[in-house]
């Protein structure tokens, strides 16, 4: 089904590295909360990396954030028809000036010293590499799958947000406005007990 599982992106643009980055994606399943898959490493060019990215998101169904700095991934989904997996902007981090409907405004997170300190500890992790870089996560370090990480969880917080915004707006049925509006519904006296219908 869909929205049971996400995906954290660490972009890269260039096929060949001047420094020890490497592109990672991780992948967590929003019921069991735990990791269900990792890729991390460097492909001889970067639209390798995409791909691996898009048939991952296309395998597990799920929904990916990126950090939309570098716009490669966002150009090769575009050309592949596949923008439909990855994911908006957190409305949290939206900013008027730049935000638009359409492109590469609108999906990704900016990743930013803000962004990256919301680092969330999960119990259940069984990538040795990704533990290790927990471990040593600074400020001014390289932590790229922390970084896809970052992304897995800012999506999954934004994801989880508009549920409940949801579900708050239209209690049962009856609530909805289309039942008031059409005067199928008569107003609630006051003392009365709490039933919708009324003679």
């Amino acid at each position: 089904p869909r929205n049971v599982y996400i995906a954290g992106i660490d972009v890269v643009d260039k096929d060949k590295s001047t420094t020890d980055s490497l592109p990672s994606i991780v992948i967590m399943n929003r019921f069991t909360r735990q990791l269900v898959a990792e890729y991390t490493g460097r492909s001889s060019e970067a639209k390798d990396f995409y791909e691996i990215c898009r048939k991952l998101l296309l395998y597990y169904n799920a929904l990916g954030m990126y950090e939309k700095n570098l716009i490669g991934l966002f150009n090769y989904f575009d050309r592949q028809k596949c923008t439909y997996l990855l994911a908006d902007t957190p409305y949290q981090l939206r900013s008027s000036d730049t935000y638009k409907q359409s492109g590469n405004t609108s999906k990704g997170i900016n990743a930013s010293g803000t962004v990256n300190s919301e680092v969330k500890v999960y119990e259940t992790l069984y990538s040795s590499a990704l533990v290790t870089e927990l471990v040593m996560w600074n400020p001014q370090g390289n932590f790229d799958r922390v970084s896809a990480l970052i992304m897995l969880m800012w999506l999954d917080s934004t994801m989880y947000k508009e549920n409940n915004k949801r579900v708050e707006a239209v209690k049962t049925f009856l609530d909805n406005d289309y039942f008031s509006k059409m005067g199928v519904l008569k107003k609630k006296p006051v003392g009365t007990i709490d039933s919708n219908f009324y003679p």
